[in-house]
């Protein structure tokens, strides 16, 4: 309590916050906030359970908290969380007085965050400021400042992606109608803290405890396919859903380069004064980046491997979290099925730092340049078991992978699959030289513009990295 205490005092009239950590799974974690702090005011923030088991089981929360063997499924773990916790916070919040406490249900707070935050400071006579409104200015400083430079919140991989309080999530929960694998122990508390039970909705286990039969063996294949998780890095879009916001925006990704972006880019002055070069382009941000330790890599040796190999490494990663499987858990057998483009990076950076390549060895350097070995990489640092298929089809090599997952499943060779391909440009910022009948200004126009054409691609595909280009 003194240590808090000095705390306040260094603070003055701000307020000291504590966030219960464990999901206050342990009763003596709230008991403690009661003696350290004086008068100490609680917020009860509640989601739908339905909402946090599935957003538990999708950043992999489990691995977190659970780490000593178990025979749980991840989504036995969330639920079992979600019930001891609020039943935990209930009980506590019984003896403390009504002007210490105040429940808020997330749902509530997304959809309108001004009106319940203003409610919740003249309840707790707090100040209401408007940043309270803004959780994500300044997320990144908040998340890591003061620790370590490279640290990394836990949990969603996109955390730091995020611009505002998102109104849509309030709607999570409605996955509950057509997938109610909620218990009856957690229907009962859950309609205390005001969530209906769904009465359109097929009907539950009716079992008495939280738990339910855990999934231990992969379904039995059947005719369909689903995506159930995408991934990809594209010209001005870091994810899949930037993309799909400038497909929606009609935002394009080609754009007109400085003369001081293609000379920091390594392009020859005396390309940049050639009437016939033109500077347009489109290209990944950072394609330099790659986090070599998280993926078992020497620093020296992520520098000889080719950049399109890290990306497609990094995208298949993604996609498997986007799924919300661990292949490290998964029984089944998960296929990867790609390919990468020639590797320009090999003869326009390595071959031109002979210090570094003769460092290597030829067999080293054939590991990290040669295509051969993009997609048998990803099967063996993400531990896939399935078929691993390096395709190169040219510019169809994407389209003829997500082909060949599909196959390779219905075959039985793969319960999962990742397809995809990447393609980097090197360098990353550079234009061209005109070619008669070609685009001046890199876009293509339609011959006839009265023409226009439209298709929809629906694949009943498994998981997609999609084309990195």
């Amino acid at each position: 309590k003194a240590l808090y205490g000095q705390f306040q005092i260094w603070l003055g009239k701000r307020t000291l916050v504590e966030k219960s950590p464990q999901y206050a799974l342990d009763p003596a974690v709230l008991q403690k906030a009661e003696r350290d702090f004086e008068q100490p005011r609680y917020i009860h923030l509640v989601r739908h359970p339905y909402a946090m088991i599935t957003s538990f089981e999708k950043h992999h929360m489990d691995q977190v908290l659970f780490t000593k063997p178990h025979d749980f499924s991840p989504r036995q773990l969330g639920e079992l969380v979600w019930l001891i916790s609020h039943q935990n916070i209930a009980s506590f919040l019984a003896d403390v007085p009504e002007n210490r406490q105040y429940f808020l249900r997330y749902e509530d707070l997304v959809s309108d965050p001004e009106t319940h935050i203003r409610a919740m400071c003249e309840r707790l006579a707090l100040d209401f400021h408007s940043d309270l409104l803004k959780p994500y200015k300044n997320l990144e400083q908040k998340m890591v400042d003061g620790i370590y430079a490279e640290s990394r919140p836990m949990g969603d991989e996109r955390l730091l992606e995020q611009r505002g309080i998102n109104p849509k999530l309030a709607d999570r929960w409605k996955g509950v109608l057509d997938d109610n694998f909620l218990s009856d122990l957690t229907w009962n508390l859950a309609g205390q803290l005001g969530y209906k039970f769904p009465t359109e909705s097929p009907t539950p286990s009716h079992r008495s405890d939280a738990l339910h039969a855990s999934q231990t063996h992969p379904p039995k294949p059947s005719g369909d396919i689903a995506i159930i998780g995408m991934a990809g890095r594209f010209p001005g879009a870091k994810n899949v859903d930037e993309l799909w916001e400038n497909l929606r925006n009609g935002v394009g990704a080609i754009r007109r380069y400085s003369a001081e972006e293609l000379r920091a880019a390594g392009v020859d002055p005396s390309v940049l004064n050639d009437p016939g070069y033109v500077p347009f382009g489109a290209s990944l941000d950072e394609p330099e980046s790659f986090d070599a330790a998280f993926f078992g890599y020497h620093a020296r040796e992520a520098e000889l491997m080719d950049p399109q190999q890290r990306i497609f490494l990094e995208c298949a990663y993604a996609a498997l979290e986007n799924s919300g499987y661990n292949p490290q858990h998964f029984p089944g057998k998960i296929g990867v099925f790609g390919g990468v483009g020639r590797n320009a990076y090999l003869l326009d950076n390595v071959t031109t730092h002979p210090q570094f390549k003769d460092a290597a060895g030829d067999y080293q350097l054939i590991l990290g340049s040669d295509k051969d070995y993009s997609v048998t990489r990803v099967a063996y640092k993400l531990n896939l078991r399935g078929p691993a298929f390096n395709v190169q089809t040219a510019c169809s090599t994407s389209a003829v992978a997500i082909h060949l997952a599909c196959q390779s499943i219905r075959g039985g060779d793969s319960d999962m699959a990742i397809a995809g391909g990447c393609r980097v440009m090197i360098p990353p910022k550079s234009g061209y030289f005109f070619v008669e009948g070609g685009p001046p200004t890199a876009w293509c126009v339609p011959a006839a513009r009265r023409l226009s054409c439209s298709s929809r691609l629906t694949r009943r595909s498994a998981m997609a990295t999609p084309s990195t280009r």
